[in-house]
């Protein structure tokens, strides 16, 4: 009878225990990742794609905000950006500490996975002599992964 018990136990694990397996294999990837503000613009363009392999998903994410004229490189946060409707995701972005940014992308579900870029990925260049003639970009790699945060 224990064994019968042990049996079923173990079914029940492995049972349970398979969604949790597809789960952890559904990355999340960003390709053509960019975020800037072109000379004479007064907004910043945020657009990436978010690709789910196991889901066979592409999902176009973008977002357009007034920009800031700063003399060092400074990206606007974006609390709300969206990604194709019907989708179900949405992120945010920030400008962090050394001139980097981190990207967190959320579903509707509430799962959240975030990538931080390296320091000195948003740089200003200068095409002219006018406050005016200032780009600000990141620059950063345009793919990567996104890394999912722990389920609480």
């Amino acid at each position: 009878m224990q064994s019968f018990i042990l049996q079923i136990a173990l079914l029940a694990v492995l049972a349970v225990s398979r969604p949790l397996e597809g789960r952890a294999n559904d990355k999340w990837l960003v390709n053509r990742f960019s975020s800037g503000v072109a000379p004479h613009s007064i907004s910043q363009i945020t657009s990436f794609n978010l690709v789910r392999p196991a889901a066979n998903q592409t999902i176009p994410c973008s977002n357009v905000t007034g920009a800031a004229l700063s003399s060092t490189p400074f990206l606007v946060p974006v609390p709300d950006g969206k990604c194709l409707a019907g989708s179900g995701f949405g992120f945010s972005l920030r400008q962090v500490e050394h001139y980097a940014v981190e990207l967190t992308v959320r579903d509707a579900q509430g799962t959240t996975a975030t990538y931080t870029s390296g320091p000195g990925t948003v740089t200003t260049s200068s095409t002219g002599s006018g406050p005016h003639d200032t780009t600000t970009a990141y620059v950063g790699p345009t793919e990567f992964e996104l890394a999912k945060e722990a389920c609480a």
